[in-house]
């Protein structure tokens, strides 16, 4: 077979591949762009191992393109697919450091050939050394030789004598001990170590202080001194009542005591908007503004939406209760249809690495920087525009006219992520827009007097004009009547126009309009 070399100066034809990022753990969409794969994020042009489709004739070795994954090149025609070949994976939590080899046999057809593969076993350590061999054992002595004839007499010649039977044969030599055995192989190198759990959830928040001790009264003012009683009355009339004693003077206050410390602050009522659930996202009983995936899959199906919609102004806000989960939501014409965020018209996406992304119907359109637990970030729709907002300031706007009905959808990828202060209901939309009104240099008009001194002239503009006026020529009055002149303009431009007098050579008014 000829050698093949791919864009990367790879020889694609060899069983060893070039290594890819990440491995699949699940069936994914090849035709549209993975957020992440076995934990990783995955961009433009990394390698993805894609072996456990249920469609076995989808595996393979594939690169993430602009909204897709694609075969890569030394693994996308027939010629470069065969059993035995191996790839190892460099990341991943489940995958890392893995080698996986095509187990499929025979001749390999791309898209039609079921391609399985498995992840290659340790290798074993290498054989010890054979043992010596024993030595051989002593030959047999020779067996006796036979007599010889005895010699005929001189003349004719004797018969000769007959040959002496063979000897026995010695007995076979013992045999030699058997060798010692080799030495054994070294261990295989150990595997990988798993990688760490995730954290655990935060404890609950600890129970408010009680109320300052309240301060104690002041004391009492001293009373006043009684006054002297009336002298007695002579016998008979009584004598005056004696004056009453002055009142004593009244005691300070006491101090007033410290404040007890304030109350937590009371949860915010609900939005006027009926959520639906799915795949384990569930709304909090304390907050009803607090959705929550709890429990399911790691993966793009945990869901609320909301049944009402509106079709001429509508708008939804949220903020994320983490930066470390994957979360979408915004504003969808239909979202009963799945729990993904790939069917989500207008969508906010908080990516678990602190990013902040605008999606749109599955597809990334735009970053616009990071986020933490207080950012506010909102949609909103006036019958005109849709308008993507971030802390108060617009970051994206898309036309869209009045149709279907847009509804609160969301996309839950991550156990345990949490989105709050959620509200969604109907808005005004925007009134028609007014004329336009005369702006300089755009919409302008300019007008003189030329009084030529040859039948061909030319006249300059005040002002430039912004695009080609429309000009108009007429003679003026003197004095008995106006006269009739025959003017052709010969050219024109934002600066002048030029012209040609068929008959007098008289003053005429011009008038330039754009």
């Amino acid at each position: 077979m000829p050698t093949r070399i791919d864009l990367y100066g790879q020889n694609i034809s060899v069983t060893k591949k070039r290594p890819c990022k990440v491995a699949t753990t699940l069936d994914v969409s090849l035709s549209s762009l993975p957020i992440s794969i076995d934990g990783i994020s995955v961009s433009y042009g990394d390698r993805i191992l894609v072996w456990n489709q249920s469609l076995q004739q989808d595996n393979g070795i594939y690169r993430v393109e602009s909204s897709s994954l694609v075969r890569d090149y030394d693994m996308n025609i027939n010629e470069d697919v065969y059993a035995g070949i191996e790839v190892l994976v460099l990341s991943g939590l489940t995958y890392s450091g893995k080698t996986f080899y095509l187990t499929t046999s025979g001749n390999i057809t791309i898209g039609s050939s079921s391609l399985s593969f498995s992840v290659l076993a340790g290798q074993n350590g290498t054989s010890g050394s054979s043992g010596s061999s024993g030595t051989s054992g002593s030959s047999g002595s020779s067996g006796t030789s036979g007599s010889s004839g005895t010699s005929a007499t001189s003349g004719t010649s004797g018969s000769s004598g007959t040959s002496g039977s063979s000897g026995t044969s010695g007995n076979t030599g013992a045999s030699g001990s058997s060798g010692s055995s080799g030495t054994s192989g070294s261990s295989g190198t150990s595997g990988v170590s798993g990688s760490s759990g995730s954290s655990g959830a935060s404890g609950s928040s600890g129970v408010s202080g009680s109320s300052g001790v309240s301060g104690s009264s002041g004391s009492s003012g001293t009373s006043g001194v009684s006054g002297s009683s009336g002298s007695s009355g002579t016998s008979g009339s009584s004598g005056s009542r004696g004056t009453s004693g002055s009142s004593g003077v009244s005691g300070s206050s006491g101090v007033s005591g410290s404040s007890g410390t304030s109350g937590v602050q009371g949860i915010r009522g609900a939005s006027d908007w009926t959520p639906n659930f799915s795949s384990g996202v569930i709304q909090s009983t304390t907050n009803s503004n607090t959705y929550t995936k709890s429990t399911g899959n790691t993966a793009w199906d945990g869901q609320v939406y909301s049944t009402e919609g509106y079709s001429r102004g509508v708008y939804c806000s949220a903020k994320s209760s983490q930066t470390t989960g994957y979360i979408m939501f915004g504003l969808n014409s239909d979202p009963t249809t799945d729990g993904s965020y790939i069917s989500i018209d207008f969508a906010w996406y908080f990516v678990g690495d602190g990013g902040l992304q605008i999606y749109e119907n599955g597809s990334s359109i735009s970053s616009h920087g990071t986020y933490t637990t207080s950012t506010v970030v909102s949609i909103t729709y006036d019958g005109y525009n849709v308008r993507y907002w971030k802390d108060g300031v617009i970051q994206r706007t898309v036309a869209r006219a009045i149709g279907v009905p847009l509804y609160f959808d969301t996309g839950f990828y991550s156990v345990g992520a949490s989105l709050n202060s959620v509200a969604f209901g109907p808005m005004g939309e925007s009134g028609t827009s007014g004329a336009a009104g005369i702006v300089s240099g755009v919409n302008k008009i300019q007008f003189g007097t030329a009084t030529p001194v040859s039948y061909e002239g030319t006249v300059t503009f005040p002002t430039a004009f912004s695009s080609n006026p429309i000009i108009v020529t007429t003679g003026q009055n003197q004095g008995s009547g106006p006269y009739s002149m025959v003017i052709s303009i010969t050219s024109f431009s934002t600066t002048s126009f030029s012209y040609y007098i068929l008959n007098s050579l008289k003053p005429f008014n011009w008038i330039a309009i754009n």
